[in-house]
């Protein structure tokens, strides 16, 4: 009998009974009656069992004589247990199965649940939500919990499920996400029945870490005036440096901080005893971004010298406690290099060219001219009268 209901106990439709037939050796006699039962479905039952003794002298007219019918009698009273429903869990990323994901944009959290001692056949919902483990708290983003549930019905005592938590991991960086988990039994929607859970915060299976993005830093530095890779020296001079930085965190606040190195000593730029360096703050509109940032000094006291901006981006969330989340300083990378020109040699003077309707130089060129021709007609006349006083 089932207590909670005074009803009789059917398992598939049959009443759950016994018989056993004796012949009385002595007026008082102990016998057993036994009732083998499945309980998979009747944990937390309480159950009575009922007798009826027959005097079968007459098996064609069996003759009752006696009955023990008491539904409060705990000597007749059996309490079944409720089976306790085992859980183990592992959570991952779902990209790579392991137990790191990166703080970049929409992640998914794979918790593998391996559950044992279930009802074949009954109805569950496993419900889960992320914690975050340094604060033993709820994840929420937006206000709302990281959450998601699961119903199936069980095919197996024991079984693996998998339920997916998918979220916004862009400012989790550095964090230990935990998964915790309850099991509910839904045969009653109405009235669903937690019947196990599974919430240990120092769990490594239950943990995912969230590694920090790596933000990365391209740069192109160039002369503002004129977009080449060189000036010159002598003059005022800004170098422009175009940054791109890919992974930054929407609406966050950051800055960029530069300055010049000399190539050649490795060593920073500085004029004056000060290091020539600026500072762009700047507020995340994006995940990637083109910013830029100009350096304006004396070059001339720099001829032939290369020089390369090196850089360092700041996440300055908390401006009393900046956190430096990027660098780019390659002495050897062209993209951050300027060259300085050596000056320009002034040009030797050269004779100013004839100019037209000036007579000195024509007259002098007529007279050399004149006296050229009458050397020639003197030596000749003395050729000829050398040749003739030969013959």
């Amino acid at each position: 009998m089932l207590k909670e209901e005074n009803a009789e106990l059917k398992v598939d439709g049959k009443r759950v009974e016994n018989t056993i037939e004796f012949t009385a050796d002595k007026a008082d006699k102990e016998v057993q009656v036994e009732f083998s039962i499945d309980t998979s479905a009747l944990g937390g039952s309480s159950l009575v069992t009922f007798e009826e003794l027959y005097d079968i002298t007459d098996p064609d007219k069996p003759e009752k004589v006696a009955e023990h019918k008491d539904i409060t009698d705990e000597g007749q009273t059996v309490l079944v247990e409720k089976q306790e429903i085992q859980i183990h869990t592992t959570a991952t990323g779902k990209d790579n199965a392991s137990k790191t994901i990166k703080a970049d944009g929409k992640v998914t959290i794979v918790d593998t649940v391996t559950l044992k001692g279930l009802e074949v056949n009954k109805e569950y919902k496993l419900s889960g939500w992320q914690m975050l483990k340094k604060e033993n708290a709820e994840l929420k983003i937006d206000g709302k919990r990281v959450e998601n549930d699961l119903t199936f019905t069980a095919n197996a005592k024991d079984m693996e499920v998998q339920i997916e938590f998918t979220f916004d991991a862009s400012a989790l960086g550095g964090s230990d996400l935990v998964t915790f988990e309850e099991l509910y039994d839904i045969t009653n929607p109405e009235k669903p029945e937690k019947i196990a859970e599974h919430k240990d915060i120092e769990d490594e299976g239950q943990t995912v870490f969230v590694e920090n993005k790596e933000i990365l830093i391209h740069t192109n530095a160039t002369n503002k005036k004129n977009g080449n890779k060189t000036v010159k020296a002598g003059e005022k001079v800004t170098i422009i440096d175009t940054v791109t930085i890919e992974g930054l965190e929407i609406g966050k606040n950051y800055k960029l901080s530069g300055w010049q190195m000399l190539k050649d000593k490795n060593a920073e730029l500085k004029i004056d005893g000060k290091r020539v360096e600026n500072d762009l703050t700047f507020t995340a509109d994006a995940k990637d971004m083109e910013v830029q940032i100009e350096f304006t000094f004396d070059a001339s006291a720099l001829n032939g010298s290369d020089l390369v901006t090196f850089e360092e981006l700041y996440d300055i969330t908390e401006p009393e406690k900046p956190e430096k989340v990027a660098v780019h300083k390659d002495i050897e990378d062209e993209a951050q290099t300027v060259s300085v020109e050596d000056k320009q040699k002034k040009p030797s003077k050269v004779s100013s060219p004839v100019k037209t309707g000036d007579r000195t130089p024509l007259l002098l060129y007529g007279i050399l001219a004149i006296v050229s021709l009458l050397s020639a007609i003197v030596i000749g006349i003395l050729i000829y009268r050398r040749r003739n006083n030969g013959n």
